[in-house]
């Protein structure tokens, strides 16, 4: 019978060492000291720190106190700071009650105590908080009574319990970052004692760098890898190589010059004057060299044999030009009179001084006028029948370059198109207004023949359940790319000017241009708009010239 237990407690041992295999026991080969010492044994407090767990005292184990110690204690001076939280204490055999009451402390911070008699012989404990300390101590509470031995203190044997060396936290199951020459981290917290981190980690443990980024302290970013991988993050280096147009270890270098591509390998161009190709994907920003062509000016340009010129013989060569000429004039001279009896006689562009055009407007409009359109026919068979000519603009502009807008209204202002375009639209009420012309909401509006259609007006949120309080005189505008990109209202009377301004806050307007004048008619004044105009001249904000009143 005596077998079974036996056995027992070696397996037990077995996997509490391989569950422990990363914490050590800091207790052993310390130095110790106790209150007092039982006259019948050894005195040597270090007998509770020798590293026998069997529990029978002898005087080579376990330590007694003195029945007249009323406040025994026993103690381990570690020889420097440790995280204490773990510690495992065994009693003496049959004397487990000496025992009861102790309390544990670490550098005089209460740790634990144990409550009652333990039921077995080695009674682990846990602190309630890690504490940093070196000096660990065992002691029963003061006690009144005399001579008992339930004053005696009896300990066989005291662990405390850390973290390995490159191990943290309670359980030690995480391992320490790359601390600074691998020196140790804190075995509770993980932090490295000593900073900065090895190449290719940071923070306080010590951690890999984030993606996309390398060296010391992670401070350095990747190149351009191959695929968007991350690199090495110590030297940096792209494990699959370079995307096309990078070159070098770490991939941060443009390819050499006149090459470009894939690893480098392709070659440039015959670029214009001598100029190196872009180095992703070849083409050449100048252009090319006389006599190539293509996008990567890798094509030669077909040329026409001076030879084959000269077999023609002087006379032919002769008829050849002077045929040529005369097709030239004949189109010329056609094209010129079919543009003068479609052009009407208003587009003539009055003269002025060469000073009042810039250079850019000069050629524009010259060639505007001295090459008309290939096609002239006319996109509008009612004007062209009244006697009203083509307008060329209006048909086949439907695209304006930017650099040429200021040319282009100047053409629709001379030849009267804007005019005629305003015409077309409609003056009348194309949707319904039944919300803006409400009695109710009347007074809200400026004028009371320009409402908000009811499909496009903007709806401002309810107070207090006011079914006129979501009303103010304003439109949504359908931009480019949203339906609704911007918001046209009248200007801010002396009862909206709530309302605008909730508007403002509502649509998260971020801009406001004022497109009317401040006084447009007697007794229509914008007081919000004049207070704005104001304080904008007050800070001298351009406005980009023009009338601001």
């Amino acid at each position: 019978m005596a077998s079974g237990p036996l056995h027992l407690q070696v397996f037990f041992l077995l996997l509490s060492s391989v569950f422990c295999q990363q914490e050590e026991n800091v207790a052993l080969k310390k130095t110790y000291k106790q209150s007092s010492f039982h006259p019948e044994y050894t005195y040597n407090p270090s007998h509770a720190a020798n590293g026998n767990t069997s529990g029978y005292f002898d005087n080579y184990n376990c330590i007694d106190t003195m029945e007249t110690d009323m406040a025994p204690f026993w103690q381990v001076d570690l020889g420097q700071v440790y995280p204490v939280l773990n510690i495992t204490i065994f009693g003496r055999t049959n004397f487990l009650h000496r025992l009861d009451g102790v309390s544990v402390s670490v550098d005089g911070r209460n740790c634990t105590r144990i409550k009652g008699t333990p039921t077995s012989l080695n009674t682990s404990l846990s602190c309630t908080t890690t504490l940093y300390g070196q000096l660990v101590k065992l002691q029963k509470p003061n006690s009144s009574l005399t001579s008992s031995y339930q004053h005696v203190l009896s300990v066989c044997e005291v662990q405390i319990w850390v973290c390995t060396r490159g191990f943290y936290e309670h359980s030690c199951h995480h391992p320490c970052g790359k601390c600074y020459n691998n020196s140790d981290c804190d075995r509770y917290t993980g932090d490295c004692r000593i900073l900065p981190c090895q190449p290719g980690y940071t923070g306080s443990t010590c951690r890999e760098c984030p993606d996309y980024t390398f060296g010391e302290n992670c401070s350095s970013i990747c190149g351009r890898c191959k695929d968007n991988a991350t690199c090495q993050k110590v030297k940096g280096h792209c494990a699959s190589g370079c995307t096309a147009g990078w070159s070098g270890p770490r991939c941060h270098q443009e390819c050499p010059q006149h090459t470009f591509g894939e690893n480098c390998n392709s070659t440039c161009g015959q670029c214009k004057d001598n100029a190196t190709c872009h180095h992703v994907h070849g083409s050449c920003s100048l252009g090319c060299s006389s006599g190539w062509t293509g996008d990567r000016c890798q094509e030669a340009e077909e040329e026409v044999s001076i030879m084959m010129w000269i077999a023609l013989g002087g006379g032919n060569l002769l008829a050849l030009i002077i045929i040529i000429i005369i097709v030239v004039v004949q189109r010329s001279r056609r094209k010129h009179h079919l543009y003068r009896t479609t052009l009407p006689a208003r587009t003539t562009l009055p003269a002025r001084p060469a000073g009042d055009t810039t250079l850019a407007e000069r050629d524009y409009l010259s060639d505007r006028y001295s090459h008309p359109p290939s096609s002239l026919a006319c996109p509008d068979a009612h004007l062209q029948a009244a006697g009203q000519g083509c307008i060329p603009l209006a048909a086949h502009d439907s695209r304006v370059q930017m650099n040429r807008l200021k040319i282009y209204i100047l053409n629709k202002l001379q030849t009267a198109e804007l005019d005629r375009e305003f015409s077309h639209l409609t003056a009348t009420q194309v949707s319904d207004c039944t919300v803006g012309a409400s009695r109710k909401n009347r007074r809200k509006n400026r004028f009371k023949d320009i409402l908000p259609y009811d499909h496009s007006r903007v709806i401002l949120e309810r107070i207090d359940g006011d079914d006129c309080s979501d009303y103010i005189n304003a439109s949504y505008i359908k931009g480019c790319q949203q339906d609704k990109a911007y918001i046209a209202t009248q200007g801010p009377k002396e009862n909206t000017t709530d309302d605008f301004w909730r508007m403002v806050w509502e649509q998260h307007v971020t801009q406001i241009v004022m497109v009317t004048k401040l006084v447009t008619k007697p007794k229509k004044d914008c007081p919000v708009l004049r207070v704005l105009a104001v304080r904008w001249t007050e800070k001298k904000v351009r406005t980009g010239g023009g009338d601001q009143h």
